[in-house]
C-alpha cells in the first residue's frame, strides 16, 4: 500500500481551517487554551496534553471551553505526558 505524505500546516489557525475531525494539541504550554478555544469554536474534538491552562487567571477561560465543548457535542480530553520519567 502507498503511504500518503501527512499534510502540513504553517499554523494552528491554517490546520483548524481544514476541518479535521480532531487535533493532538502537543505544543508547549502556553498554547494550550488558545488552541483548545480555537478547536472547540469550530467543533473539532480536541486531545490535549497537560496543563490545559497555565495560570489561575485563565481557569475560568477554561470552565467556557469546556462548557462549550459540551454544548457542541464535541470530546474534549487530556493526558499528562510522561517523556522525562
Amino acid at each position: 500500500a502507498e503511504l500518503l505524505p501527512l499534510p502540513r500546516y504553517a499554523s494552528f489557525a491554517e490546520l483548524i481551517a481544514d476541518k479535521p475531525d480532531g487535533v493532538f494539541i502537543t505544543g508547549p504550554d502556553r498554547f494550550h487554551l488558545p488552541q483548545l478555544q480555537q478547536a472547540v469554536a469550530a467543533g473539532i474534538h480536541v486531545f490535549c496534553e497537560k496543563p490545559m491552562c497555565t495560570d489561575a487567571a485563565e481557569i475560568p477561560a477554561l470552565k467556557a471551553v469546556l462548557h462549550e465543548a459540551q454544548q457542541k457535542n464535541v470530546v474534549v480530553t487530556s493526558c499528562h505526558p510522561r517523556r522525562f520519567d
